[in-house]
Parts: structure tokens; sequence; C-alpha cells
């Protein structure tokens, strides 16, 4: 992986002409000058709790008689946060993240770059703020099956070293255990609604709390499947339309694992929004798509698929999920729809938790 470059700047908003001239020249086919520079800060939800920022540089220059624009998506990082940019870095290094696809359009990579003292870290990448439209729908997997019949059973891809086994769909937050004991207490309460105890029975509460024990035994056996490259935050917020591609965007979790895996995240993300997606039309469009390319059998998606609820999705359940219908949340990534609509949700992913665990 090649060095990161160092900035003039400390902070992004210190920038100059001369910072922007360097940094569009990689744009730029012809020669070119800037008429005008504006960086603006990006706000919105974030799951993680980190010191992340986003922020977009539109830069209108004129190249010949032409004048143009150009916009970037820039990603701020603390030190202690360095781990993505040299894993985005690492990944586009080694082609991983080349835009050669029919379909799917991934997001040049432009700059990564530091500030001097190393305490600020930047990615650079053209901006699609535009696309992004709607909710997801069924074609969608037509586009993450592309993705993934590419790199289906590349050997090499686990010589990489950043890029690791199912870092973040398997990834347990460490105050998971206090936060789901805090919430199942709130379950004995006499003011909670039935409609909550049926789908949040006690024998289904045990069981999720039980699952981090089992963590080592999931992975082991995910570990036996076909290994893909897998983006592993594939949902609503990170997909969009690019007229006929599919624009994905936010690779700061890529890695690999079973292609089960990433349909699985996918879906546990999309059925909190919208409670009536149907994983059964999807899981068939991803299989059609990927098995006209490689030769694919239904253990190869259904059973990692299954395997993978039993992850960070069942951490999910006793403590996001379930701290949402209790209105104990300070926080939320989700819009909070309605309880029918969230009990919903909470029982389409405890079956399929239950399923991954007949598996073990």
């Amino acid at each position: 992986m090649r060095d990161i470059a160092i900035e003039k700047f400390e902070y992004l908003t210190a920038m100059d002409r001369q910072s922007v001239e360097e940094l569009l020249s990689s744009v730029a086919q012809n020669p070119f000058k800037i008429i005008s520079f504006s960086l603006s800060r990006l706000t919105g939800n974030h799951f993680h709790f980190t010191q992340t920022q986003k922020y977009r540089l539109v830069v209108e220059f004129q190249s010949g008689r032409s004048k143009m624009n150009h916009a970037f998506f820039v990603k701020e990082y603390a030190k202690s946060d360095v781990g993505a940019v040299k894993l985005v870095r690492s990944a586009f290094d080694s082609g991983f993240l080349r835009n050669d696809f029919h379909m799917l359009e991934i997001p040049v990579f432009r700059r990564f770059s530091q500030n001097p003292q190393g305490t600020r870290f930047w990615m650079w990448a053209d901006d699609y703020a535009d696309s992004f439209l709607g909710p997801p729908k069924l074609e969608t997997a037509a586009f993450i099956g592309e993705l993934h019949s590419k790199w289906w059973g590349h050997i090499h891809l686990r010589g990489n070293k950043y890029l690791k086994f199912l870092r973040n769909i398997s990834h347990f937050e460490p105050d998971w255990g206090q936060r789901s004991h805090n919430n199942i207490k709130v379950l004995s309460g006499a003011k909670i609604k039935k409609e909550i105890l049926k789908v949040f029975t006690p024998e289904r509460c045990e069981i999720v709390r039980g699952i981090p024990r089992l963590k080592k035994r999931i992975l082991k056996k995910l570990e036996k499947y076909h290994i893909t490259l897998l983006h592993q935050d594939f949902w609503a917020c990170n997909i969009g339309n690019l007229g006929k591609k599919l624009v994905l965007i936010d690779w700061d979790n890529v890695g690999l694992g079973p292609a089960g895996a990433e349909l699985a995240y996918f879906y546990y993300l999309t059925v909190q929004k919208y409670p009536n997606f149907d994983d059964g039309a999807f899981i068939k469009n991803y299989r059609d798509v990927v098995s006209a390319k490689i030769e694919l059998n239904d253990a190869d998606v259904l059973e990692p698929y299954y395997l993978a609820f039993c992850l960070r999705p069942a951490f999910s359940l006793c403590t996001h999920l379930l701290g949402n219908i209790l209105n104990v949340n300070r926080n939320s990534l989700f819009n909070k729809n309605d309880l029918e609509s969230q009990l919903v949700a909470s029982d389409k992913i405890f079956l399929r938790i239950e399923k991954g665990l007949q598996l073990l």
C-alpha cells in the first residue's frame, strides 16, 4: 500500500486554491483554471458513534471555453479511526474497487491524505449526492450479485491483511450485554403491552442473550462456505441510481466472507425501515444473476444467510430494536415506525435467527 499523502493544511476548512488545484488535477483531462470552490459539512444519522465527519467540496472551473463543476465527497477521520482509511486504500490499490462493472458503479477514490500532525485523515471520492432515491428495489440484488460473482472464491482475497473475515457483520459492541439486560428487564414491567411480549418472549430473549457464547462456533461454520468480496454495509442509505447503474458508496467496512452474510445484513437493516420487504424474492433475483456466472447451489447462499442472522442482527434485537420499541434509545438510525411495523420487523429477524441456530 502506498503512503498516505500529507496535506499542507491542518484542518479541512483551511485548504486553499493550490490544494484544490492539486486535487482537481486527478479529474480534469485538459488544462483548467479554478473559478471558485466551496466546502460544506454534511449532517445525518450515523449507526456508529465515531468522530467521522462528512463534507462536500464543489469546484467550479474553466477548461478551454467551457465552464464546469465537479463535486467531491470527503470523509474526515480522527486518528483512532485511521484503520478505515488504510482498509479502503488497500482495497483500492489491490484492484478490488476498480470501476469495471456492467451494472455497479463504485465511486472513484481520488486521494487519501492526512494533515501534517497526523491527527486527521481524509478520503476524497467523486460525489453522487443526487442519486440516492427511495426504498431499495428487488432488482438491487442483481447489482450486489455482480460484485460477489466477480470475486467469488478468489483465494487471494485472504492474502490482503486489511480485508477481515466478516469484521462488521460479526461485531458485538462492548456494552451489548448490559444494554440487553436493561431492555429485557423493562419487559417485566406491568405497563408493557401484550403485543410486545408476544414477539419478545422470555425464551426468545434468553436465546439471543446466549448467542455471544456461540460466536466462535458460528464464524467457524461460516468459514466453510465460498468467500467473496463483501461491502458489509449494503443497504438503502448507501445505494442509489445513476442512469442504468447502481451506485454503492461507503466502503469503510469492505472485507471478505460468504455472500449470504451480506444479504442477511442487507435484509436486517432494510426490514427495520420497510417491514414488508420480501427477502424471498430478493434472494431469488440474486441467485438468478450469480448462477448465470458461476456454479451455485442453494446452500452456498441460504445457509450462510441464516447463520449470519445469529451475529449482528441478533445483537441488535435486544439492544437497538427493542430499545426503539421501548423508547429508551437516545439515538436511532431509523425513523420510529408505528409499533406494529417494528414488531413485524423484530419477529421476522427472530425467525431467521432461529433458522440459523438450527444449522449449528
